[in-house]
């Protein structure tokens, strides 16, 4: 059952629903994430083609899915956690990290992984 503005309220279908929510994101924004320093890596080497593209567009794609994810995770709000508290409650830091930073760290670990490259084929 949901409250007046919308917030999962624990163990009902919609926090089980934001709980699959924020798991599709990750799992996206892992994808994306991939698909980026696959990317990166041909830029990184040079190469004409990656995956049958140029590399700067697999890139891009990949960029845009990882970036894209953390942002529909941010504009959905309580609507895509994986823990849902009482009205009331605090979140413990692990679960404040879950639902609202997981999204970004998958950025932030792209970002470390796109300098990792570069410093290995420069």
């Amino acid at each position: 059952m949901m409250t007046t503005d919308h917030v999962p309220v624990p163990g009902s279908e919609a926090a089980e629903r934001s709980r699959l929510v924020a798991i599709t994101v990750a799992l996206i924004g892992l994808v994306g994430m991939f698909v980026a320093l696959l990317g990166w890596t041909g830029m990184a080497k040079d190469v004409d083609s990656t995956v049958g593209a140029p590399p700067w567009l697999v890139f891009v794609i990949g960029a845009v899915i990882t970036v894209g994810a953390a942002v529909f995770d941010l504009a959905a709000g309580s609507r895509s956690d994986v823990y849902v508290v009482a009205p009331g409650q605090q979140l413990m830091t692990a679960q404040f990290v879950l639902n609202k930073l997981a999204p970004w760290i998958i950025v932030a670990l792209t970002i470390v992984g796109m300098i990792v490259i570069w410093l290995r084929h420069h």
